[in-house]
């Protein structure tokens, strides 16, 4: 999962002017060895 630390509103902006905004992610470690 990814998720910008932001508003939409502010991502929009900060895009049209070639900017970037900081992002969380998330990753899911499954240790059974059986992931989809």
């Amino acid at each position: 999962m990814v998720a910008p630390k932001g508003s939409g509103t502010s991502l929009r902006t900060m895009f049209c002017e070639g900017r970037g905004l900081n992002c969380s992610y998330a990753v899911y470690q499954d240790a059974s060895g059986k992931a989809e």
